[in-house]
């Protein structure tokens, strides 16, 4: 392998090519120039959405501004068409896009009144504040995932016909927090990681399409007329916090003629934050542990008394680990989806156990909120706790 990557290299260094024509390059002075260009921004009715979509009508596009509130749309509508260089009208378009006949609508109308899409940003998002504990955490999960991820999704799958025609662009607008965790964002964070991974993969699939698909990922960004943190603006190496217009000139890259090259791809414009989270760190004192507690790293694999739960454990990588747990003398809960197999687990279970206890036996689908319930109750009414899931 190593002398197989060895001759490509030398290939590539002996290899004679051909660069672009001088015109080309001369082109990139207009590379900015998107007169006659059709772009679509979803969530542009007010904040890095707003900017986008009135930078790209400055640049001479025609525009789709979208969002929930038909007042808003109707006010960055008309600021847009007077932004216009030739005042074009921009399409207006007012609706929930977790709802299939609304995403459908926003294609459909854009395909008649302009005839065609060159560029869809994928803007539109939540970002509310989630936890493991609250109650309705997994409505929450839902909602960030069907406007920040799936409406994403059937977006694109409507919009790929037309974008094919066109050899058109897709940009997400993800975040920091897709690569950076954030201890509040319990829902956010994921679907932006899985925003970003969307884009890899749709890069591979639709560039022989000529479909480029590229990602932008905004950090902290005012988006509104207020102060903004001076802690944040501390730790951010360019010691500001983005504006919309930031974010909006990214896109615009994004979409040239300058990065007709660039696909799947993370652009991320953040002053420098994501790589400098560190900073929040600088001066701090920590206390180790006292050696005593380093003797005691010879016993921690002692699980005797310890409550065990592995899902999928009937099987493959969960049988391998619960049968590990179970010889280190775990209590252990067998769970899977077919009762025979169970059952002949949690039978050889309780032999591999040096004190041969008899573990809990429990088949489910996972995909039943009820029968994770029972999974938990059921282990704690058998053990009394839970000490590792």
């Amino acid at each position: 392998m190593k002398i197989l990557l060895f001759i490509a290299l030398v290939s590539i260094v002996s290899a004679q090519f051909d660069d672009f024509d001088i015109d080309d390059y001369k082109d990139v002075v207009n590379s900015r120039n998107f007169t006659g260009k059709v772009v679509l921004v979803t969530g542009s009715s007010s904040g890095i959405g707003e900017g986008i979509v009135k930078l790209f009508s400055i640049l001479g596009a025609n525009v789709v501004v979208t969002g929930r509130k038909d007042t808003e749309v109707q006010k960055v509508a008309k600021e847009v068409e007077e932004l216009s260089p030739k005042k074009l009208k921009p399409l207006q378009l007012v609706g929930d896009l977790t709802k299939s006949e609304v995403i459908t609508t926003l294609i459909a109308n854009t395909i008649k009144t302009f005839g065609k899409l060159d560029v869809l940003v994928n803007n539109a998002g939540i970002y509310p504040v989630t936890d493991i504990h609250q109650k309705d955490l997994l409505q929450a999960w839902d909602q960030v995932f069907n406007i920040d991820l799936r409406a994403v999704v059937e977006l694109i799958h409507e919009s790929v016909p037309h974008l094919e025609k066109t050899n058109g662009t897709i940009i997400e607008i993800s975040s920091i927090a897709g690569i950076q965790p954030v201890a509040t964002s319990l829902a956010y964070c994921p679907a932006k990681a899985g925003l970003d991974m969307l884009t890899r993969v749709l890069a591979l699939e639709l560039g022989p399409k000529g479909i480029r698909v590229n990602t932008l990922n905004p950090g902290v960004t005012n988006v509104a007329k207020v102060d903004s943190d001076k802690t944040i603006e501390d730790i951010i190496p360019l010691h500001r916090v983005g504006q919309p217009l930031d974010i909006a000139k990214g896109v615009a890259f994004l979409a040239s003629s300058d990065a007709s090259f660039i696909t799947g791809a993370n652009l991320v414009v953040d002053g420098g934050l994501v790589y400098n989270l560190g900073a929040l760190f600088v001066g701090a004192n920590f206390d180790d542990f006292d050696v005593d507690d380093y003797k005691q790293v010879t016993k921690f694999r002692n699980f005797t008394g310890k409550v065990v739960v592995v899902t999928g454990s009937s099987e493959g990588i969960g049988r391998s680990i619960i049968a590990l747990f179970s010889i280190l003398g775990a209590h252990v809960v067998v769970t899977g989806r077919n009762e025979t197999v169970v059952k002949a687990v949690a039978k050889e279970m309780q032999h591999l156990s040096p004190y041969h206890l008899k573990p809990l036996e429990f088949v489910m689908n996972f995909a039943e909120s009820e029968h994770i319930q029972e999974l938990v109750v059921n282990t704690t009414d058998t053990f009394g706790k839970i000490d590792v899931l």
